[in-house]
């Protein structure tokens, strides 16, 4: 009976939400709503669901792009639950700016000022939005949305009763839907998911990736190669939007689990979980701790100092499919902008 009414009221907490959403929209749609122009080059990377669909490594992919080009650009970020000190920040922006050395990572969730800011202050050529789609205030150029192989469209239900944060017909603002995760399901579920996502939206390019492990890095400062995992006795940790795919990236490298603890997404790790994590590890006679990067940037020093050396595994997205015709129309973009190749 509880359960009943609870879903009920999920149900109708989700039709309002819906409804506000389209309506938000759909002012944004017809020009009653103006986004803001911030004089750059305005790449969005988002997507449709809560929860890890990886943006992150695309983001990355993108930065590096542009970088090979010579255009300086500057990464714009909400910074959602990431704490700071003076110009230092732990958890997703660290992680972005530890991988994208030469640009300015921004974190406001004024996105359209920290825009301006990253034009006027910093000089930025391009600005890539992290986590964007929803952001409507500031226009961008290209709209690049990732969508997750292993569940697209969040159970179908818009938040609270789902994991979708605007309806799936959203996806008709797609300028490039990229398919993560292709690895992670069978042919006949990849096939139907890229025929949905078509019929959303026809004009749309479509590229497909997975998720390569590209090193792991030991908290003694050590590296073993991505096969290093193959047979070895895991316990692994996490605390992100879609912890299923990692333990399932550490599976296909060929780690046998021993035991997994997962924390809310963004979860601020005190001394007692390391310790909670040790203990449970050794119970479960793992050779190895292993968590995300996102996850590793958290931990400080004194939480490094384990029976065993905490691992991290560090994630680059690798296209199966529609690297080249991503990277035409980014170009295109670029070049339709006036922006200059070969900058600083």
């Amino acid at each position: 009976m509880r359960a009943s009414v609870l879903r009920r009221l999920l149900g109708l907490l989700s039709c309002i939400y819906s409804g506000l959403i389209r309506f938000r929209n759909r002012l944004y749609d017809t020009g009653i709503f103006k986004a803001g122009q911030t004089g750059g080059f305005v790449i969005s990377i988002g997507n449709i669901t809560t929860g890890g669909t990886g943006k992150t490594p695309l983001v990355i992919w993108v930065y590096k792009f542009l970088a090979k080009q010579g255009i300086k650009c500057s990464i714009l970020t909400r910074g959602y639950k990431a704490e700071s000190s003076g110009e230092s920040f732990r958890d997703e922006p660290e992680l972005l700016q530890e991988n994208c050395p030469t640009a300015r990572v921004i974190v406001n969730a004024d996105r359209l000022a920290a825009g301006i800011q990253a034009v006027r202050d910093f000089g930025a050529k391009a600005i890539i939005l992290d986590d964007g789609f929803q952001h409507r205030r500031l226009a961008r150029d290209i709209n690049i949305v990732c969508v997750d192989s292993s569940c697209p469209f969040g159970y179908g239900k818009i938040l609270p009763a789902g994991f979708l944060r605007e309806p799936p017909t959203s996806l008709k603002r797609a300028t490039v839907i990229v398919l993560t995760r292709v690895d992670q399901v069978d042919e006949a579920t990849l096939k139907q998911v890229t025929r949905q996502v078509r019929d959303l939206n026809p004009e749309a390019a479509i590229a497909l990736t997975r998720h390569k492990v590209s090193k792991i890095q030991i908290s003694s400062g050590r590296e073993i190669s991505p096969d290093g995992l193959e047979g070895k006795k895991v316990y692994a940790f996490c605390g992100i939007g879609n912890p299923d795919a990692f333990f399932r990236t550490l599976e296909q490298s060929g780690a046998n689990l021993t035991g997994r603890k997962i924390y809310d997404d963004h979860h601020r790790y005190s001394r007692e979980d390391i310790k909670e994590i040790e203990r449970e590890s050794g119970k479960n006679e793992a050779e190895l701790i292993v968590t995300t990067e996102k996850d590793y940037i958290k931990l400080g020093e004194e939480d490094l100092k384990c029976e065993f050396e905490v691992c991290m595994l560090k994630i680059d997205i690798d296209f199966t499919d529609g690297r080249e015709q991503l990277e035409e129309i980014i170009k295109k973009g670029l070049l339709q902008k006036n922006v200059e190749f070969g900058g600083e």
